[in-house]
């Protein structure tokens, strides 16, 4: 069973539940803009936190963060974000851990 996160925007306040109990692998289409997407942050900490596989299709326009890119993200979640991170228990550090992890996958 495939479960696009696009076709299930009212769900996606499980978002994180789904993909730690009901996803084998996450797949990433990882283009310019995707680890700055706050729901796909709350996927990736998921799959990372409860070891789920995870596959990156790294699109052209895609670079993993260094120092200075981390430091972007970090200035650069809103509140909104922010929200959406502690409505699923996520410390905005743990986002960053997580990312640090993503070129080993």
């Amino acid at each position: 069973k495939v479960f696009l996160d696009s076709d299930e925007l009212e769900g996606l306040a499980d978002i994180g539940d789904i993909v730690k109990s009901q996803s084998e692998a996450l797949v990433i289409v990882a283009s310019k803009q995707i680890l700055t997407r706050p729901w796909c942050a709350v996927e990736i900490c998921s799959a990372v936190a409860n070891k789920v596989n995870i596959l990156i299709l790294q699109c052209s326009d895609f670079t993993f963060y260094d120092d200075e890119g981390f430091e972007a993200l970090r200035e650069g979640w809103t509140s909104s974000d922010l929200l959406i991170f502690a409505q699923n228990a996520i410390d905005p550090v743990i986002i960053e851990e997580s990312y640090r992890v993503l070129p080993s996958m």
